[in-house]
Protein backbone atom coordinates (compact mmCIF):
# COMPACT_ATOMS: atom_id res chain seq x y z
CA UNK A 1 0.00 0.00 0.00
CA UNK A 2 1.18 3.51 -0.77
CA UNK A 3 -0.81 5.73 1.24
CA UNK A 4 -0.54 5.73 5.14
CA UNK A 5 -4.74 6.58 4.94
CA UNK A 6 -5.26 3.61 3.04
CA UNK A 7 -7.47 0.88 4.58
CA UNK A 8 -7.52 -2.99 4.43
CA UNK A 9 -11.28 -3.85 4.69
CA UNK A 10 -12.22 -8.04 4.77
CA UNK A 11 -15.34 -9.54 5.47
CA UNK A 12 -14.43 -11.37 8.74
CA UNK A 13 -15.01 -14.88 7.15
CA UNK A 14 -11.09 -16.10 7.57
CA UNK A 15 -11.11 -14.92 11.59
CA UNK A 16 -14.46 -15.96 12.83
CA UNK A 17 -15.81 -12.55 13.13
CA UNK A 18 -19.09 -13.18 10.54
CA UNK A 19 -20.80 -10.26 9.16
CA UNK A 20 -18.27 -7.81 10.97
CA UNK A 21 -15.65 -6.01 8.66
CA UNK A 22 -12.29 -5.67 10.56
CA UNK A 23 -10.72 -2.68 9.30
CA UNK A 24 -6.95 -2.03 9.60
CA UNK A 25 -5.06 1.36 9.30
CA UNK A 26 -1.99 1.42 6.85
CA UNK A 27 0.61 3.48 8.44
CA UNK A 28 3.15 2.48 5.81
CA UNK A 29 6.33 3.85 7.71
CA UNK A 30 5.19 2.00 10.29
CA UNK A 31 2.91 -1.10 10.13
CA UNK A 32 -0.60 -1.62 9.88
CA UNK A 33 -2.52 -0.42 12.72
CA UNK A 34 -5.08 -3.51 13.98
CA UNK A 35 -8.69 -2.84 15.80
CA UNK A 36 -7.42 -3.23 19.06
CA UNK A 37 -4.81 -0.34 18.52
CA UNK A 38 -1.67 -1.88 18.63
CA UNK A 39 0.99 -1.09 15.39
CA UNK A 40 2.06 -4.26 13.86
CA UNK A 41 5.65 -3.26 11.89
CA UNK A 42 6.14 -3.48 8.43
CA UNK A 43 8.28 -6.72 8.00
CA UNK A 44 10.50 -4.23 5.09
CA UNK A 45 10.50 -1.38 7.18
CA UNK A 46 14.08 0.06 6.46
CA UNK A 47 13.46 2.70 9.45
CA UNK A 48 13.44 1.55 13.17
CA UNK A 49 9.80 1.31 14.90
CA UNK A 50 9.70 4.95 16.39
CA UNK A 51 6.51 7.06 17.30
CA UNK A 52 7.91 10.71 16.47
CA UNK A 53 6.32 13.44 18.40
CA UNK A 54 4.12 15.83 17.31
CA UNK A 55 5.04 19.78 18.39
CA UNK A 56 1.74 19.73 20.48
CA UNK A 57 2.80 16.22 22.15
CA UNK A 58 0.50 14.32 20.18
CA UNK A 59 2.41 11.21 18.62
CA UNK A 60 2.83 11.07 14.76
CA UNK A 61 0.75 8.73 14.17
CA UNK A 62 -2.57 10.17 16.75
CA UNK A 63 -2.02 13.19 14.50
CA UNK A 64 -1.94 11.28 11.38
CA UNK A 65 -5.16 9.66 12.40
CA UNK A 66 -7.15 12.88 13.01
CA UNK A 67 -6.78 13.19 8.99
CA UNK A 68 -7.67 9.96 8.12
CA UNK A 69 -10.49 10.03 10.15
CA UNK A 70 -11.59 13.00 8.67
CA UNK A 71 -11.33 12.08 5.32
CA UNK A 72 -13.50 8.67 6.01
CA UNK A 73 -15.86 11.78 7.22
CA UNK A 74 -15.33 13.45 4.38
CA UNK A 75 -15.90 10.55 2.13
CA UNK A 76 -19.12 9.72 3.31
CA UNK A 77 -20.61 12.89 1.68
CA UNK A 78 -19.32 12.61 -1.09
CA UNK A 79 -22.20 11.51 -3.49
CA UNK A 80 -24.56 13.65 -4.80
CA UNK A 81 -27.62 11.59 -2.92
CA UNK A 82 -26.09 11.77 0.38
CA UNK A 83 -25.80 15.34 -0.06
CA UNK A 84 -29.30 15.60 -0.77
CA UNK A 85 -29.94 13.45 2.35
CA UNK A 86 -28.61 16.03 4.19
CA UNK A 87 -30.19 19.03 2.45
CA UNK A 88 -33.59 17.56 3.01
CA UNK A 89 -32.91 16.73 6.80
CA UNK A 90 -31.56 20.51 7.53
CA UNK A 91 -35.38 21.62 8.39
CA UNK A 92 -36.55 18.53 10.15
CA UNK A 93 -36.13 14.79 10.05
CA UNK A 94 -38.02 12.36 7.49
CA UNK A 95 -39.10 9.27 7.86
CA UNK A 96 -37.51 6.82 5.01
CA UNK A 97 -40.93 6.27 2.64
CA UNK A 98 -40.52 10.67 2.40
CA UNK A 99 -37.23 11.13 1.50
CA UNK A 100 -37.11 8.61 -1.04
CA UNK A 101 -40.17 9.90 -2.25
CA UNK A 102 -38.62 13.48 -2.88
CA UNK A 103 -35.03 12.20 -3.53
CA UNK A 104 -36.58 9.42 -6.67
CA UNK A 105 -34.55 7.06 -5.48
CA UNK A 106 -35.85 3.64 -4.27
CA UNK A 107 -35.75 2.67 -0.45
CA UNK A 108 -33.41 -0.40 -1.05
CA UNK A 109 -30.78 2.86 -2.32
CA UNK A 110 -31.72 5.50 0.05
CA UNK A 111 -31.21 2.71 2.89
CA UNK A 112 -27.53 2.34 1.27
CA UNK A 113 -26.55 5.97 1.48
CA UNK A 114 -28.69 6.36 4.89
CA UNK A 115 -26.67 3.37 6.03
CA UNK A 116 -23.38 5.04 5.01
CA UNK A 117 -23.66 8.37 6.94
CA UNK A 118 -25.29 6.71 9.58
CA UNK A 119 -21.62 5.35 10.19
CA UNK A 120 -19.74 8.30 9.78
CA UNK A 121 -22.25 9.65 12.90
CA UNK A 122 -24.15 12.25 10.06
CA UNK A 123 -27.57 11.28 10.83
CA UNK A 124 -29.36 9.43 13.35
CA UNK A 125 -32.29 6.76 12.95
CA UNK A 126 -35.17 6.90 15.55
CA UNK A 127 -37.96 4.22 15.65
CA UNK A 128 -41.69 6.34 15.24
CA UNK A 129 -44.12 3.67 14.97
CA UNK A 130 -43.47 1.20 12.50
CA UNK A 131 -41.28 3.38 10.93
CA UNK A 132 -37.67 5.06 10.94
CA UNK A 133 -37.12 8.44 11.26
CA UNK A 134 -33.93 10.41 10.04
CA UNK A 135 -32.27 13.39 11.66
CA UNK A 136 -29.15 14.97 11.25
CA UNK A 137 -27.01 13.80 14.59
CA UNK A 138 -25.13 17.44 14.34
CA UNK A 139 -26.54 20.56 12.60
CA UNK A 140 -22.89 22.26 11.97
CA UNK A 141 -22.70 19.85 8.99
CA UNK A 142 -25.01 21.79 7.39
CA UNK A 143 -22.97 24.85 7.53
CA UNK A 144 -19.81 22.98 6.42
CA UNK A 145 -21.67 22.18 3.20
CA UNK A 146 -23.27 25.65 2.46
CA UNK A 147 -19.07 26.62 2.75
CA UNK A 148 -18.35 24.21 0.41
CA UNK A 149 -20.90 25.16 -2.18
CA UNK A 150 -19.85 29.12 -1.35
CA UNK A 151 -16.03 28.04 -2.37
CA UNK A 152 -17.27 26.18 -5.77
CA UNK A 153 -19.17 29.27 -6.61
CA UNK A 154 -16.49 31.13 -5.85
CA UNK A 155 -13.89 28.71 -8.18
CA UNK A 156 -16.43 28.90 -10.78
CA UNK A 157 -16.61 32.31 -10.62
CA UNK A 158 -12.47 32.87 -11.46
CA UNK A 159 -12.47 30.52 -14.04
CA UNK A 160 -15.44 32.07 -16.03
CA UNK A 161 -13.61 35.31 -15.46
CA UNK A 162 -10.19 33.37 -17.20
CA UNK A 163 -11.70 31.85 -20.03
CA UNK A 164 -14.40 35.46 -21.06
CA UNK A 165 -11.22 38.45 -19.49
CA UNK A 166 -13.70 41.66 -18.51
Amino acid sequence: MTSWASREVHDGQSDGRANRPAIALWVPRLGRRREDGAVVPREDADEPFVLDAHPDGESMTGYKERFAIQADFCKAMAHPVRLEIIDRLRRHPHPVHELSAVIGVGQANLSQHLAVLRARGVVRASRRGTGVVYSLANPKIVDACSLIRQILGENLGRQAEVVVPR
